[in-house]
């Protein structure tokens, strides 16, 4: 595997520029973007090979950097994600970043600011994620027929609504 963020030109459909994982992370691929106000470009990775490896899930970059900037997370967190990240999203401010993780069930937090792991709330089966326009705050989705409200503040999921014949994909818009 090669996985690399491209930026291309809309105008022309050139490749204007290019950031690629170290050759000993080949096997992270990037699966999930999402782009703030600031121009960071936030990737969500799964990783396909040994479980037991210690690998990042989660990384910024942009069309200026010459790489990808790997964001830490408490080892514990890194671990229940069990190498699966489900989705990611900017907040309103782009000041804060969202990742949830399905198999791991809880969604993720941090300060784009400090570039630091703010908190993280749990959530069976969570992985829909949309930022709210309001900072801090975003809706997601389970595959149980669940959507939640979450300000990445306060680390509490309030119930929006139930439905008991549905079940969410991975993806919300």
């Amino acid at each position: 595997m090669q996985p690399n963020v491209s930026f291309i030109s809309l105008k022309d459909g050139r490749l204007m520029h290019q950031v690629t994982h170290p050759p000993e992370l080949h096997q992270l691929s990037i699966r999930h973007l999402h782009v703030n106000q600031q121009g960071q470009v936030a990737v969500a990775f799964q990783y396909q090979g040994p479980k037991w490896d210690t690998v990042p899930l989660v990384g910024i970059t942009d069309i200026k950097s010459d790489h990808i900037q790997y964001l830490t997370m408490p080892e514990p967190i890194r671990q229940r994600f069990k190498q699966y990240c489900g989705s990611v999203r900017f907040d309103a401010s782009g000041k804060v970043l969202a990742v949830t993780t399905p198999r791991g069930g809880l969604v993720a937090f941090w300060s784009m600011e400090q570039q630091a792991f703010l908190n993280n709330t749990v959530l069976m089966d969570v992985c829909g994620l949309k930022e709210t326009s309001k900072a801090f705050e975003f809706m997601v989705s389970t595959g149980r027929g669940k959507f939640f409200h979450i300000n990445a503040l306060k680390k509490k999921a309030q119930l929006v609504q139930k439905f008991n014949d549905l079940q969410w994909d991975n993806h919300l818009t």
